[in-house]
């Protein structure tokens, strides 16, 4: 099976009508949403002695633009393989509920991720 990116990424576009970019007072408000998510997760992390780091867009964005790349979407975080575990095991303690993990090896193991993403409930 020769499987290509192109034609996933195309399947994806026709299935959805078309992708299009988040713009205007939409992007503005996400990216309020993702600050204060990221403030969030910091300041109940660090009460479990977690310690998360801003990673590729976000890092870059953050030096490069003072804030978001213009075009980005999502904020990236990091932390150690022990935070990791850590945070996996006590997130339902941490936010009871406010936010939703899905990660490789947590609660769904027939989870398609390969890297853990955190949203709010009600959206994707």
């Amino acid at each position: 099976m020769n499987i290509k990116a192109k034609n996933i990424i195309l399947d994806v576009i026709n299935k959805n009508g078309g992708l299009t970019p988040i713009t205007g007072d939409d992007a503005r408000h996400l990216k309020t949403v993702l600050t204060q998510m990221l403030g969030n997760i910091q300041k109940r992390c660090e009460v479990y002695g977690i310690t998360p780091f801003v990673v590729y867009g976000t890092a870059l964005g953050t030096y490069r633009h003072h804030g978001f790349i213009p075009w980005d979407d999502d904020v990236d975080i990091a932390m150690t393989r022990n935070d990791w575990e850590l945070f996996k095991t006590k997130f339902n303690e941490i936010f009871n509920g406010e936010y939703i993990l899905e990660a490789p090896r947590y609660e769904n193991e027939d989870s398609m991720c390969v890297w853990g993403k955190i949203f709010l409930p009600k959206t994707s």
